[in-house]
């Protein structure tokens, strides 16, 4: 494991007798073909799952996810062997950190495009990647749009697992009257069967449909301040 695994890195129990049944599993009488990657911090920090779309795959993976931990939440040091006992698994969640706290500074210099306003976002990034043991970086972008997508990407890798990529995306997307809504409907639509997408793309130009409905009873106990979301009226 390198220096810059360290945060996103998965460790599998049973690793080895794991990664050495799945092509059997996989290749009997199902037929599902597919691919398991375990990919560093240096890549996307994700499990790439590549199959069909079935119920079979989605029980799959659940069933993956039940023996992964992730190491970000697990490991104590570097090492596999590095992890906290079973009994001390219920660290305080952490919602905001540093590296966080950085890459929003970034996103909002974007968004006001001063002069000299890319330049500091750029610099926040390589930050970023530095500390994580990066010892190259994509190019300065020479757009707003591409400024934007550079930070977004930073943000998936660095805070993958904490639950902020939706809210990321969907930040971006209502921000100036949705200027760059197409990021977001770009994403959702991506496994989207092609004779579904025209149906599916003209909801997704309405933003109000990315927020829940607001519970009746609120709405009620709030004597009217709150008002139902239009999405669902």
């Amino acid at each position: 494991m390198d220096s810059s695994a360290l945060f996103a890195t998965f460790f599998m129990f049973s690793c080895d007798g794991f990664l050495r049944n799945l092509p059997s599993c996989l290749n009997g009488p199902l037929k599902i073909p597919l691919q398991f990657l375990i990919l560093r911090r240096k890549s996307i920090d994700l499990i790439l799952l590549h199959s069909g779309r079935n119920s079979f795959l989605a029980c799959f993976i659940i069933a993956l996810f039940s023996i992964l931990l992730f190491w970000k939440y697990a490991g104590t040091a570097r090492g596999v062997s590095n992890l906290r006992e079973s009994g001390r698994r219920d660290a305080n969640w952490i919602f905001y950190r540093l590296a966080d706290v950085l890459l929003m500074r970034a996103e909002a210099l974007v968004m006001r495009e001063g002069e000299g306003d890319m330049a500091a976002a750029y610099a926040i990034v390589r930050q970023i990647r530095e500390r994580a043991g990066y010892t190259m970086h994509p190019d300065m972008p020479s757009s707003q749009s591409e400024m934007i997508d550079l930070v977004l990407d930073e943000r998936l890798r660095e805070l993958c697992f904490e639950g902020k990529r939706w809210f990321d995306l969907v930040r971006v997307a209502i921000r100036d009257d949705g200027k760059y809504k197409s990021k977001l409907v770009k994403l959702l639509l991506q496994n989207v069967a092609a004779k579904d997408r025209p149906l599916y793309e003209a909801k997704l130009q309405n933003t109000y449909g990315y927020f829940l409905p607001i519970n009746e009873s609120d709405m009620v106990a709030s004597g009217g301040v709150l008002v139902q979301n239009p999405y669902y009226l």
